[in-house]
């Protein structure tokens, strides 16, 4: 971890010199461990952590707000017990020998991981006077068998995140947290900016074998273009261990789906990642300019909608319809509780549906959805809206 703060001084040194307001820092920079049994005995508190503590002393001297991705420790066990050969971020494919029995040494190897408890995948903000004011961990872990790549099993060692946190202000704007795997799931990212996120962070360690075909540029784009948001995605490059390397290839995308600055992905000869540098480690550098964001968003108003789904129990029937603000008599404000918008849906469409409302109920989840039920039509009407 120490040679990994180093690099990070550097990357903030780079930063200050190129006049950057943020820096932007990958997922598990702190270390990639080796084994699930080294990557639990290296996790620290985030108050106690040497590397957290060095990184809050760059940003308080630097005045420059950074967000890196570090472990903690968690509080779940283990969930198999074959967990400590699996990598937190990848590993060996089985604690069994060629038989299908498990041999001596993995049956130590899991007696020890009984122990051993789970880590967070955590992202934090430090503001530009050294403080720690945002803490996201993790929500979609990565467990996949990859074809020419190793089996991932990222559950069994790392502790799943509870929710989307609410977008945080930072001199770019307003930021929405997530890392990695999180990529794949398009709803997150709606939900970051219907809240009025205008930047989204995915901090990554992302696999050689799902780089090169495509994935990473092509979802980074689709979570740019489908939120109108700026995408960050500072990423992992080379060998970390004899076990993994990571794809590299550090993106800046714009709201509108152009590339704003890029760093290279990692090739296996690459001398850079075999010699240490002035190129190595990099930094891209790219103007977050949220006047573009709300011109995107004004030249193709995706935000202002609000999408529905009935749901009618009696019929098995889904019936899909949308209602744009812009077709209501009254001009919804985002910032109106959900029962001011009912009201003023009910008033504006004049549909008898909206009209029988009886109560409207706030639902705990991710996506803050809420429903309305009517007790005349026995439906439910979804309504998803940004939140204060």
């Amino acid at each position: 971890m120490a040679h990994n703060l180093q690099l990070c001084r550097e990357l903030v040194s780079k930063a200050v010199d190129a006049g950057a307001k943020a820096l932007f820092l990958p997922e598990a920079t702190d270390y990639i461990a080796s084994s699930a049994e080294e990557s639990s005995a290296l996790a620290q508190p985030l108050r106690t952590s040497l590397f957290v503590q060095g990184i809050r002393e760059e940003a308080r001297k630097s005045r420059l707000g950074i967000s890196v991705g570090v472990h903690e420790p968690g509080e779940e066990p283990f969930g198999s017990t074959d967990s400590a050969v699996e990598n937190a971020i990848g590993g060996p494919r089985s604690a069994k020998d060629s038989t299908g029995n498990e041999n001596s040494s993995a049956a130590s190897t899991q007696a020890e991981a009984s122990k051993l408890k789970k880590v967070k995948n955590t992202l934090i903000w430090i503001d530009q006077a050294g403080t720690v004011t945002n803490e996201y961990n993790k929500l979609h872990l990565f467990d996949v068998d990859i074809e020419g790549g190793p089996v991932i099993r990222e559950s069994r060692s790392t502790e799943k995140g509870a929710k989307i946190l609410p977008p945080y202000r930072t001199p770019i704007g307003q930021v929405g947290s997530l890392i990695c795997f999180d990529l794949r799931f398009p709803q997150p990212s709606i939900s970051l900016s219907h809240q009025g996120a205008t930047t989204l962070l995915y901090p990554s360690a992302f696999s050689i074998p799902t780089g090169r075909a495509g994935h990473w540029d092509t979802l980074l784009k689709a979570r740019a273009i489908e939120s109108q948001c700026f995408v960050i995605a500072a990423a992992q490059a080379g060998h970390h261990n004899d076990k993994r390397a990571s794809y590299g290839g550090s993106m800046i995308i714009g709201p509108w789906g152009d590339v704003k600055a890029k760093l290279p992905v990692f090739e296996e000869n690459n001398a850079d990642e075999q010699q240490h540098g002035n190129a190595w480690p990099s930094i891209a550098v790219a103007d977050i300019d949220v006047q573009e964001v709300e011109s995107v968003r004004q030249r193709m108003p995706l935000l202002p909608r609000i999408y529905f789904e009935v749901i009618s129990p009696p019929e098995k029937t889904h019936v899909a319809f949308k209602i744009s603000t812009m077709l209501l008599r009254e001009p919804i404000d985002p910032f109106d509780t959900i029962g001011d918008i009912a009201r003023t849906m009910i008033r504006s469409a004049r549909n008898p549906f909206l009209s029988t409302v009886a109560s409207v109920t706030a639902l705990p989840t991710p996506t803050r959805e809420t429903v309305i039920r009517s007790p005349s039509r026995n439906g439910l009407l979804v309504c998803t809206r940004k939140q204060r």
